[in-house]
Order: C-alpha cells, then structure tokens, then sequence
C-alpha cells in the first residue's frame, strides 16, 4: 500500500471516531435546550419503532424549552411516553404541541454528565490507540516482508504517532469545551 495512501486511510479512521464522540456529546445535557438531546428517541408508531423526527418537528422555542409538533395526532401519547423514557422529562401538551422545559441540573446530575462525557472521550481515545496499533501493525509486517525499507519503517511509525496524537488532543479538547459548558449552567 502506497504510503500517504496508508497515512490517509488511518486520518480518516481517527477522524469518523471523533465524529462519533462529538454525535454522543451533542446527545448529552448542558442545561440549554437542544435538538440533539431528543436525536435517539424512538416512538411506538405506526406498529413499529420510529424515529422522533419522523413523526415530529423538533426545535427550541426558548434557551430552555424544547418545542416538538407532532404531525399525527393518534401519536401524541406514544412521544410523550418515548421522550419521558428517553430523557425522563414529561413533556407539558398543548394540542400536537409539546414543550419540554429543560430543568435546572443540579450538582449531582452535572457530576453525572460530566462522567458520562469524560467515558465517551476514553472510548474515543481507546478506539484511536487500536486504529494506531492496526497501522503499526500493517507498516511492520510490510517491512518483514521486504515491502517497505527500514527507514519507511520509522518514518511511518512517527508519522501515524504524529497523526494519533493530533487526534487525541482533538478529543481532550472537545471533552474540555463539553465540560465548560456543563460546569457553566
């Protein structure tokens, strides 16, 4: 395998994994109001478990409330029921409207997140050591095998520790932005 091929392979590896840990922070609360926080909930309609977003519009009204329309009338205490379950808030029910006042956290719960959030950055820099283990790996047997020279050899094996450190400080610094922000509510 071409080199910079190899190189750019991992980059996009390490790259889809912090795309996935900043999905799981955007799903966890900091106090204000977002749609992510409602991204994972599944509602019983139609026979089937069904994405909120397909029976609903979700937006934020106010900095701590969360709006969701429900388009099926029939539907209204199947979201109410998926959204208690999912975030263990009762949405207040206006019609096919439902506001969800977002709480104010208390210290406990703010620990709680913040644990939460720091286990998704670990998960997030174990996947990026094992994709950096898989590279080196790759790079070491193609030198046993005479496809790359000794100096190729350590060449890439700085370059994929480069590349891997990049990324772990990128998860340190989106856990330290997330923690800001659920320390600041």
């Amino acid at each position: 395998m071409e080199d910079d091929a190899l190189i750019q392979e991992m980059t996009a590896l390490m790259k889809k994994g912090v795309d996935v840990l900043q999905q799981d922070f955007s799903g966890l609360r900091t106090g204000r109001a977002s749609t992510a926080l409602l991204d994972k909930v599944m509602v019983d309609a139609y026979g089937a478990k069904t994405p909120l977003a397909h029976v609903s519009t979700v937006n934020v009204l106010e900095p701590r409330v969360l709006g969701v329309q429900v388009w099926d009338s029939g539907n209204i205490k199947a979201v109410e029921k998926a959204i208690h379950e999912s975030i263990n808030i009762t949405p207040v029910t206006e019609g096919q409207l439902m506001r969800i006042i977002m709480p104010d956290m208390s210290e406990e719960v703010r620990r709680d997140i913040l644990k939460m959030a720091s286990s998704y950055a670990e998960r997030a820099r174990v996947g990026l050591r094992n994709i950096r283990r898989e590279f080196m790996d790759k790079i070491k047997s193609s030198e046993k095998a005479g496809e790359i020279s000794e100096d190729d050899l350590h060449r890439l094996q700085s370059q994929i520790t480069k590349e891997t450190t990049k990324f772990v400080e990128k998860v340190d610094s989106l856990l330290e932005e997330k923690s800001k922000r659920i320390r600041a509510v």
